[in-house]
């Protein structure tokens, strides 16, 4: 479907970004960019996958004392 591409896309994407942020040392960026792939990931059903990504990105946040990153989806 054309939801399914979309969200595959923008798995696609934002692993490039990944890439990224974690070259640059952001770990902010990661954890926001590791929120908005659980997303991508529990819209494609992949609930797992979603939940493993939601997880890092909550303990990126709290370790670095972050209180938006978890919290924004894009």
């Amino acid at each position: 479907s054309t939801a399914a591409g979309y969200h595959t896309n923008a798995l696609e994407f934002h692993g490039q970004l990944l890439k990224q942020v974690r070259s640059e040392g952001d770990s902010a960026a990661v954890a926001a960019v590791f929120n908005n792939m659980g997303f991508a990931h529990m819209q494609l059903r992949n609930y797992d996958k979603a939940l493993d990504y939601f997880i890092s990105s909550h303990r990126l946040d709290t370790e670095k004392g972050g209180a938006g990153a978890a919290k924004t989806a894009t």
